[in-house]
């Protein structure tokens, strides 16, 4: 495929590899999924029921219901209070539900303690406004990863379109780290690329980055052998425009 090309474009071998190279892993951001707000907040409530540990020591967590639950620094570990109120991460109540030993009784909480479960639903509230504002920040980090191997290899992306927020996306150190792009010495009749990652968001089975890079590059392939038997100048042309190639 890349000789042919290179021999109706007019083009180097090199420029060819990269060309298809750009249309590759642009291909594979496009299909690549994306998270959406709705999946990320749902994931950070997640996490607060687990539950959350603040900085003291203490435990807290949320329940599905909203129910705010709270265990301190020190305390047996079957001895959670259940705090009256709405649940979402105000002031907490005045009386409590006791569980444990003493399942069933409800108590009047003490300055000290009220003080104390403030401090920790405020901190876990805290948390939950960091975490929701980082994963939202890389939402599209699967289909960033894709973006960073073109980046490393200095080629442009071939369609933007369906990219915009992944290009805004924030890249962390980690994602740079995860991903690889390595070009081989060229000649007129040789030139390699290879690429490697190791990024979690790309590699994650919901947004299925890998099998949309097969997808992407088994698209290519098809869409020259079709070309081949059909129409190969055509195809040949367009692969130039797209590239700026000049064509023979």
């Amino acid at each position: 495929m890349v000789r042919a090309l290179s021999k109706k474009t007019g083009a180097s071998y090199k420029d060819v590899v990269r060309g298809v190279a750009s249309s590759v892993l642009t291909r594979s951001a496009q299909l690549t999924k994306g998270s959406s707000a709705k999946k990320i907040t749902e994931d950070v409530n997640r996490m607060l029921r687990k539950p959350y540990r603040t900085s003291d020591g203490d435990l807290v967590a949320v329940a599905k219901d909203g129910q705010v639950w709270y265990n301190g620094s020190g305390w047996q570990k079957d001895r959670w209070i259940k705090v009256n109120g709405d649940g979402r991460l105000k002031n907490v109540g005045k009386t409590v539900l006791r569980t444990g030993n003493q399942a069933g009784r409800t108590a009047t909480l003490s300055s000290k303690l009220r003080s104390r479960i403030n401090k920790a639903v405020k901190e876990a509230k805290q948390t939950k406004t960091q975490q929701l504002k980082y994963k939202k920040a890389r939402i599209h980090a699967g289909k960033k990863s894709f973006l960073e191997i073109l980046k490393k290899l200095r080629i442009p992306i071939a369609n933007t379109r369906g990219l915009g927020k992944a290009m805004k996306a924030i890249t962390d150190p980690e994602l740079g780290r995860a991903v690889k792009g390595y070009q081989s010495k060229s000649s007129k009749t040789d030139y390699e690329i290879t690429i490697s990652s190791k990024a979690q968001s790309a590699l994650n089975p919901h947004s299925e980055g890998i099998f949309a890079f097969s997808r992407a590059l088994n698209g290519n392939i098809k869409a020259f052998e079709k070309a081949a038997e059909k129409d190969l100048e055509t195809y040949a042309k367009q692969f130039a425009l797209k590239n700026g190639f000049s064509v023979r």
